[in-house]
């Protein structure tokens, strides 16, 4: 049996809860559609990275703050959604990061790092996005912890 971490609930959550604020004039009906894969630096899908998160964080600090994530499915596909208003993104500049699974295995420990750890932080993982009326695929690529 797997079971995720109290520390993975509560950065998720962290994530997940940042507070809806409310945009002026700006609702559901501009959010655009926009899906995603998570790669490694050498182009393969991030697959070991299923069950994370991806999450964006507006760049322009003035803008009001909303909680933009997508889960990390099996082949390293996401799609993104934004707290309180749906499935999609309002037209913008992102910070990105991504989150991994954190797991323990009853008997086996908790599950070694994969990813490098600069990836989790918005302020240090170089990740950026730019969602226009015209984005609908995005790609997130970080890299390995370690090297093979």
């Amino acid at each position: 049996m797997v079971k995720t971490t109290y520390g993975h609930l509560l950065l998720v959550g962290s994530v997940l809860l940042v507070p809806v604020l409310g945009c002026r004039g700006r609702g559901s009906d501009e959010l655009q559609p926009v899906r995603g894969t998570v790669i490694w630096a050498d182009g393969q899908p991030a697959a070991d990275l299923a069950g994370g998160v991806v999450a964006l964080q507006n760049i322009d600090e003035g803008s009001p703050q909303k909680s933009i994530h997508g889960e990390i499915q099996g082949d390293g596909s996401f799609v993104l959604r934004t707290a309180g208003l749906g499935e999609g993104v309002l037209p913008g500049d992102y910070r990105a990061a991504v989150m991994p699974l954190r797991q323990v295995t009853p008997g086996a420990g908790k599950r070694p790092t994969i990813m490098a750890p600069r990836f989790e932080n918005f302020g240090r993982s170089g990740l950026q996005v730019t969602v226009e009326p015209e984005t609908d695929e995005i790609t997130i690529k970080v890299e390995r912890a370690f090297q093979r």
